[in-house]
């Protein structure tokens, strides 16, 4: 019996003496990512607008959209970029009038960027003049 109590005794000191050794704490693996800076588009001018985004439309001092077509990939967005003297809300609808979204309403030298997420056609249409108007095909 004495040896039994004297091995549960120096089992208890031997779980004393590990359950009480300093661990270092294992840091996690450090991943670097690669931040991309965020460009305001709203600042961009025309031209830079053109070089920095691969899809872009414009609504131009005439009152047009330009280009007046253009076709992308699923999941690509469009930049429509308002460079009239009037404020313009833009409509994204099918072509059985089904209201995609719309923008805010673009004053001036706004930006409004949509993805296009379904292949199709879509008309674009501003909401307060019929002649500002285009047309993106999504394959």
């Amino acid at each position: 019996m004495k040896k039994i109590i004297a091995l549960l005794v120096m089992l208890c000191i031997l779980l004393l003496v590990v359950g009480c050794e300093k661990h270092e704490p294992v840091a996690p693996p450090v991943v670097e990512v690669e931040e991309k800076e965020e460009i305001p588009l709203e600042n961009l001018t025309i031209q830079e607008l053109v070089e920095t985004v691969e899809n872009i439309m414009v609504i131009t001092s005439g009152k047009v959209i330009e280009p007046r077509e253009i076709t992308i990939k699923v999941g690509e967005s469009v930049v429509f970029k308002n460079n009239n003297d009037a404020p313009h809300i833009l409509r994204v609808a099918t072509p059985d009038a089904i209201e995609i979204v719309r923008s805010k309403r673009l004053m001036p030298g706004d930006v409004f960027e949509y993805v296009f997420e379904k292949a199709g056609i879509y008309y674009i249409r501003d909401v307060f003049s019929g002649s500002v108007n285009a047309q993106v095909i999504v394959e």
